[in-house]
């Protein structure tokens, strides 16, 4: 303890001496308070400790994910595939709306899905964005595609336009940039009351 009373911890060094003729003379001691040190020490241990078991708990979570992800999948593009079956048959207005609802609920839950995915997989750092050709255009009519789901049931009319231009084959990650739109197309059909939507897509030239 320090003269005040505060506790400690010291460092300890002792040193044998010897008188001319080899006998042991006396020690000598010197002593360090090193209290700051093993403090640091134990910060830096417990943080590491944090670390780990944050790690260990967000890959537990993305592993958690993964799965449910596949179990929900199956059965919600089953219903899908079944309400794009139905809507190429005969039906009433009120059915096809009852089958138009079936599938805009089902493409925006495997949306959400993707999206929650793709959240656990940057907070474990495994996003892996691909750089592959795709044509351009056909990322965006499915993109439109399902929203217009949405904006039937709004009585929405939804269009693109791709500018005179625009590159028909790009190179990128073709289910990120139709998750983009998306969310974009899905936004701007839930704060639009009537009349229509346009996308308008275009290619800037960068040095």
């Amino acid at each position: 303890f320090k003269k005040n009373g505060d506790p400690f911890v010291n460092y300890l060094s002792v040193t044998p001496i010897y008188d001319t003729r080899g006998k042991l003379s006396h020690y000598v001691g010197i002593q360090s308070d090193i209290t700051e040190l093993v403090n640091h020490r134990k910060a830096e241990l417990a943080a590491k400790h944090a670390a780990l078991q944050a790690a260990a708990a967000t890959e537990a979570k993305s592993q958690f994910l993964a799965r449910m992800s596949h179990e929900i999948r199956t059965p919600l593009n089953g219903m899908i595939a079944v309400g794009q079956l139905l809507a190429e048959t005969s039906l009433s207005p009120a059915q096809w709306d009852l089958v138009n609802t079936i599938r805009c609920s089902g493409e925006t839950l495997l949306t959400l899905i993707s999206d929650i995915l793709d959240f656990s997989r940057i907070e474990a750092n495994k996003l892996v964005l691909a750089n592959a050709p795709y044509k351009l255009e056909t990322v965006i009519e499915a993109a439109m595609e399902i929203a217009g789901l949405r904006a039937a049931q709004k009585r929405l009319q939804v269009a693109y336009h791709v500018s005179e231009g625009t590159p028909r084959v790009v190179f990128g990650d073709a289910q990120r940039l139709q998750q983009i739109l998306l969310n974009i197309l899905n936004n701007a059909v839930k704060f639009t009351e009537q009349g229509a939507l346009l996308l308008e897509v275009w290619a800037e030239a960068h040095d």
